[in-house]
């Protein structure tokens, strides 16, 4: 029987398997097998296959209803590849090539999330020490956020999984940097690798670098749910662990830095401890406690001199930091730090790092201490007061802080000025700050 374009297919018979009919423009002959597309027709020798179904010699017989199905398959995975490059290997495994797809959106779009909220949460840190920094981070999670929301609503997928991966790039090759040779204002984070945020977001970064690159997406695509929710717990833990950044000087300060925000461990010359006010001078050569003394009066006439008011110091440079006076408005000691005296002249009372201030209710804020901060892995400077310097680090967000820190109280006895615990009594008698340390202070 010889099929012709004018004349309509005969129906199949009930049992048979399903026959495509010709397409356009293709004519079956009296020597073509029912059913069967002419070998000519798919530009191949007559009497063989497409090479994609085989290419076995089956000459005069039709292909089966298994090869007819492979060959479904494979025009399904070709057009679901021109749509969306890189899903061929995973439709195969998956066999819906639209679960994929969505799979891969989803994963993609928290993984840029993931990333956004992390530098937020940094953003503030960076704002005092280094602000260039913070600016950047504020940057990088707009960009993400941006491109989170144009994978949701699929737009120029061709390009934006391209740029997701390019900006990921980016964020891993800059963390990288500032850990092993170091950034501008930042220098105390080399070597930082166990910086519990900064983890994670190199884990969502790491993930979105693979999703974009096509023959890494299988792969990706498999892992990307239990590291999600890793990271996610990580993510949790940094915020409860470290949400009070801070370290309160409350009720009981005497006895250390009161309050559950006020956990710091001692580092290097930090030998005096806890409810041993002057130890540390007892334990000073007199060479030592000569120089401790020499220091004292140099601040307490620098306080006078150049910090006699707050707003005269805040005209010296200093700024309400780490964190912003809206936090520390209602807290009863005020942190002030300067940008500008980071040029590692840690130890001078002419400059000190940053101010610390009792708010007094009843009145204008009073000085009360010098703070010097020095990068944590830099040795204890200077080496004249040897253990007079009680240096301590504080705990912030789930992990210590960059800077190891040391207070000089502005009070006349050196053993005093040197306590490694905030002498409370003393600067009641001296300032009328109240003895019981008040709600905290505003320093992480």
């Amino acid at each position: 029987m010889v099929y012709r374009a004018d004349r309509e297919p005969s129906p199949q018979p009930i049992g048979r398997a399903f026959e495509p009919p010709d397409p356009p423009g293709i004519h079956a002959s009296s020597d073509t097998p029912r059913g069967a597309l002419p070998s000519r027709a798919m530009g191949l020798p007559v009497g063989r296959l497409d090479p994609s179904e085989g290419g076995h010699e089956r000459s005069g017989r039709r292909p089966s209803s298994t090869e007819a199905a492979r060959h479904r398959a494979r025009r399904n995975e070709a057009r679901s590849s021109r749509s969306f490059p890189g899903l061929i290997d995973s439709t195969r495994l998956t066999g819906d090539p639209s679960a994929v797809r969505e799979n891969l959106l989803t994963s993609g779009v928290i993984c840029l999330l993931g990333v956004a909220l992390i530098h937020l949460l940094e953003l503030p840190e960076h704002t005092a020490d280094a602000p260039y920094i913070a600016v950047l981070f504020g940057l990088l999670s707009l960009s993400n956020l941006a491109l989170a929301i144009l994978l949701t609503r699929r737009v120029m997928l061709h390009i934006m999984w391209p740029a997701v991966g390019v900006l990921a790039l980016v964020g891993i090759v800059s963390y990288t940097y500032s850990r092993t040779i170091g950034l501008p204002q930042i220098e105390d984070h080399v070597g930082e690798w166990g910086d519990l945020l900064g983890t994670a977001s190199l884990v969502f970064e790491a993930l979105l670098v693979a999703l974009s690159v096509p023959r890494l997406r299988l792969r990706a695509l498999r892992l990307a749910p239990a590291m999600t929710l890793v990271t996610a717990g990580v993510i949790i833990s940094a915020g409860l662990t470290g949400g009070a950044g801070g370290h309160g000087h409350g009720a009981g300060a005497e006895q250390g830095h009161a309050g559950d925000s006020g956990r710091h461990a001692h580092v290097g010359g930090g030998e005096a401890g806890h409810g041993h006010t002057g130890m540390n001078v007892d334990t000073a050569t007199p060479q030592q406690q000569a120089w401790g003394r020499a220091h004292l009066r140099e601040a307490l006439l620098a306080a006078k001199q150049r910090f006699p008011t707050l707003e005269a110091a805040r005209t010296a440079g200093y700024q309400f930091r780490p964190r912003p006076h809206a936090a520390q408005k209602n807290l009863t000691w005020w942190h002030l730090t300067n940008p500008g005296t980071d040029d590692r002249d840690y130890i001078n009372p002419q400059r000190p790092e940053s101010l610390m201030y009792w708010n007094n209710p009843r009145g204008k804020p009073m000085l009360v201490a010098f703070i010097y901060r020095v990068p944590r892995k830099d040795p204890n400077q200077p080496q004249e007061p040897g253990p007079l310097f009680s240096w301590h680090v504080h705990a912030s967000r789930g992990g210590l802080a960059k800077r190891k820190m040391v207070h000089l109280w502005l009070l006349d006895d050196i053993r005093e000025a040197f306590s490694p615990e905030i002498p409370l009594r003393q600067l009641a008698r001296k300032y009328g700050t109240p003895e019981n340390g008040g709600p905290g202070a505003g320093v992480d």
